[in-house]
């Protein structure tokens, strides 16, 4: 019996602490600061709110969430109430509330996280009355937060969950917005799988998702109890009867939308990061397919997709994906492409108001070299590889743990990256305003290390050691100097006794000099004749490796050509003519530091002979214009003719490594007159180049330096005139005035090969 009198008794405290004014410190009535209006309260400045002072609310109690907080709303607005500490008793009374409870909360305005919020010492029930019904969402409010606190009702399509502890968050659509919808595990009756695709309508308490600043993200409403949770109409029975679109359509236009319902595509899956997406690629186009499965697909697995479309980045997006597993095939081969290809490829789409073809190439897997600039310590996305290719910076994002190979990789080494391409505006670019934002950066995104091959290490002189070994000669130079000085004081008492010396000193001098000269001379030969030589040697070997390579995959015939691919002993059999031919030039040029070799070709025939040879194994035509008869008519002396041989090899040479062309024409004209002058032109069709921003010598690029050098050594006017996408035209012009003292010769080659030695 006393046991139960003790239990009734509780129960009847219990009741009376509801409707009873319970807190520490409690105020005499008379002192307690009458009710003011939350919508009042809600309006004040920073300024106001800092300059505290007590007030009390009156309102109904929409929301509570154990001792940590609720929601009060009048007939004005709604504001949240926080408590900082809960006595015993007044933690009793909060225990017992209820939504629908009428309360004066007693406290002081906080600024809060977002908007202002009451923090309460008090608490008094002053009765109960039903649940307040909830006010139909206006969008531009909501989405705006200006509803913070206030019970609203709104409906929208479930298009995911996560489990929060006790509770769940429901991702939900409505109105092409998102919210998160956040609801007590014992509040909800259905399992939250079952409302994916959902249309729901909800009845809750507007909060807000924010930043540190204080900033409005999204909306997050707060649902009190089930009854506030009503499905409109369930979810199809199987997800996979959602309408289907290929990936490159994903947020395409479509004439009969379903707003935030679920889409379904399909493709072969080329990369996978466990736990949060992988991509999926069909044809050309990729697409990102964001999902929590425990069970990832794997890279070649054909699969089907079902999810809501998410703009991320001005990109569409597969979230909240659901997928299965149709078959396994080989994974798409990465294609070939450069970023500033695809770059080219949008931009040009962009510039004529069209979508990109054949493809944009987002989301597709590529292959792509460059050269590394920089690896940045992993942070939460993995690390980031800075590489350069062509004249595009780009970033690829290495996503495993593979930081510890990158790390290894040396800045200035030549990469093959495989991954997939990602291509996006300037992040400062206002997608809203700017209807078709300019695409401007790739970038990659590398599944493991494997995605990395490295293929030529840079040199050993790298910035560190260079300027170690310029800090040693300034040390040199430092104490040199300083052993000078001293010196001096000897020279001055001895200068008649060293006078013999330093003469036979100077002597030394001018040999070394000399030395210096003849190295520099050979030095120059090597590179416009044999370097060139084995540079084409190069290309055949590559010619036959990738042959090789294409046999060993079972290739038979040239992708839509039709017609088998060329042997590789053609190929070898010009490389080894090559071969000989950088030995005779090796024995010219030894020859040509004793005398100066003679040949009896005039300098057409010298010409056509040139372009004979440098065109072997090339794709591209190569034609002469030349007038044999007019030009064997007339002198060449030597140096000119074999200044303008080796400026016209040099120009082909570039045409046929660095513009990608089909077609050159090489000219040799001769005016006429007591001042006639020869002509030597070289057009070709290949990309071209903006000139003045060419890379030049400070990047190890000496070819048009080397040509306009040579050609005013003999007196003589170089041109070059370039566009990109119109090809490149080099003229070289040079007098040929009588009695020359630069000598004749009817043997242009042998002033081809003697040129070098002779003017450099």
């Amino acid at each position: 019996m006393p046991g139960r009198l003790g239990l009734i008794a509780s129960a009847v405290l219990c009741e009376l602490l509801r409707f009873q004014v319970i807190a520490a410190g409690d105020t005499p009535s008379a002192e307690r600061p009458p009710p003011v209006a939350i919508e009042s309260l809600q309006a004040m400045s920073r300024d106001e709110i800092e300059r505290g002072g007590r007030v009390c609310v009156r309102g109904v109690v929409t929301f509570r969430q154990g001792r940590d907080f609720l929601s009060v709303q009048d007939d004005t607005a709604g504001i949240w109430v926080r408590f900082d500490s809960t006595p015993a008793d007044i933690a009793a009374c909060l225990d017992s509330l209820r939504p629908g409870d009428v309360v004066d909360a007693i406290g002081t305005l906080d600024r809060g996280a977002y908007s202002p919020t009451l923090v309460s010492s008090q608490i008094d029930v002053l009765g109960a009355e039903p649940m307040m019904a909830a006010v139909p969402a206006d969008p531009q409010r909501l989405f705006g937060g200006a509803d913070n606190g206030r019970r609203i009702m709104i409906s929208g399509v479930v298009q995911g969950y996560r489990d929060d502890g006790s509770w769940w968050n429901l991702v939900v659509e409505s109105a092409a917005h998102r919210l998160v919808a956040r609801i007590d595990k014992d509040s909800l009756r259905q399992d939250p799988a079952q409302l994916v695709d959902a249309e729901v309508r909800f009845a809750g308490v507007a909060s807000a998702v924010r930043n540190t600043r204080g900033e409005f993200l999204l909306p997050r409403l707060y649902v009190a109890r089930a009854a506030d949770v009503e499905v409109i109409s369930p979810p199809p029975v199987d997800a996979f009867d959602a309408p289907q679109v290929p990936p490159a359509a994903i947020a395409g236009y479509r004439p009969k939308p379903t707003p935030g319902h679920r889409v379904r595509t399909a493709g072969v899956v080329t990369r996978v990061i466990p736990g949060r997406f992988f991509y999926l690629q069909q044809g050309l186009e990729g697409v990102r397919i964001e999902t929590a499965s425990a069970t990832p697909p794997a890279p070649g697995d054909t699969v089907e997709v079902a999810g809501f479309i998410r703009m991320r980045h001005g990109l569409g997006t597969v979230s909240e994906a659901v997928f299965r597993t149709t078959g396994h095939t080989q994974p798409p081969v990465p294609l070939d492409m450069q970023p500033t290809d695809i770059l080219d490829v949008n931009v040009r789409a962009r510039t004529a108001g069209l979508t990109a073809r054949p493809a944009s190439y987002q989301g597709s897997l590529i292959r792509c070299t460059g050269t590394l600039l920089e690896v940045s310590p992993p942070q939460a996305n993995g690390c980031r590889l800075l590489i350069e290719a062509d004249d595009l910076v780009l970033t690829a994002t290495l996503l495993d743990t593979g930081y510890a190979v990158a790390r290894q990789l040396t800045p200035g080494s030549t990469l093959a990256l495989t991954g997939i391409a990602e291509i996006g505006p300037e992040e400062d670019q206002d997608v809203v305003l700017e209807a078709d934002p300019w695409p401007d950066h790739v970038t990659m995104l590398l599944g493991s290390a494997a995605d990395i091959e490295v293929l030529r290490t840079p040199s050993w002189w790298t910035p560190r050691r260079l300027m170690a070994a310029l800090a040693a000669a300034v040390a040199i130079v430092a104490a040199a100097g300083l052993w000078v000085g001293i010196l001096r004081r000897q020279v001055a008492r001895q200068s008649a006794l060293l006078a013999a010396e330093l003469e036979q000193r100077h002597r030394a001098a001018v040999e070394h000099e000399a030395a210096l000269r003849e190295r520099s001379r050979l030095a120059a030969n090597l590179h416009d004749t044999v370097l060139q030589t084995v540079t084409g040697v190069g290309f055949q070997l590559k010619v036959c490796q990738t042959l090789a390579d294409r046999t060993a995959a079972g290739s038979q015939l040239i992708p839509g050509s039709g017609t088998s691919p060329p042997s590789a002993p053609g190929h070898l059999d010009v490389a080894r003519r090559m071969v000989d031919h950088a030995i005779q030039q090796l024995r010219g040029t030894v020859w040509a530091l004793h005398t100066l070799p003679t040949g009896d070709e005039p300098f057409g025939q010298s010409l056509r002979s040139l372009v004979a040879r440098l065109g072997e194994g090339h794709p591209a035509e190569i034609r002469v214009h030349a007038d044999d008869a007019t030009l064997a008519a007339h002198a060449v002396p030597d140096v000119v003719a074999g200044t303008l041989l080796l400026v016209a090899q040099e120009a082909i040479t570039n045409a046929l490594r660095h513009a990608q062309a089909t077609m050159i024409d090489v000219t040799a004209t001769l005016g006429s007159g007591d001042a006639s002058a020869i002509t030597v032109c070289v057009h070709d069709d290949g990309v071209g180049f903006e000139p003045g921003l060419q890379p030049g010598a400070t990047l190890g690029h000496f070819g048009l330096e080397g040509m306009r050098d040579r050609v005013e050594r003999v007196a003589g006017e170089l041109r070059v005139e370039s566009r990109i996408g119109r090809g490149t035209t080099i003229t070289a012009r040079v007098l040929l005035t009588a009695g020359s003292d630069a000598g004749l010769s009817e043997s242009p080659m042998a002033a081809f090969r003697a040129a070098a030695p002779i003017l450099s």
